[in-house]
C-alpha cells in the first residue's frame, strides 16, 4: 500500500527512488477523457514493468 493515498508518486516497491514517475500514466487524464480506467490499468501495468526492468538493470549494473 502507499505511503500516503493521495500521492502516487511513491511506489511501495520503489524502496530506493529510482522510478520515473513523471512517465506513470495520469488518472486524471483517462477520467477526463472518457473514464476510461480498464486503459489505465493497462497502460499503468506496461509503465510499471518497465520500473521493474530497470530497477533490475540498475542492480546488475
Amino acid at each position: 500500500m502507499l505511503d500516503d493515498p493521495n500521492d502516487y508518486t511513491n511506489h511501495p516497491d520503489d524502496k530506493e527512488g529510482n522510478w520515473d514517475y513523471d512517465s506513470m500514466p495520469d488518472l486524471q487524464e483517462y477520467f477526463e477523457k472518457d473514464g476510461n480506467f480498464d486503459q489505465f490499468n493497462k497502460d499503468y501495468d506496461k509503465w510499471e514493468e518497465k520500473q521493474y526492468e530497470k530497477e533490475d538493470k540498475l542492480r546488475k549494473g
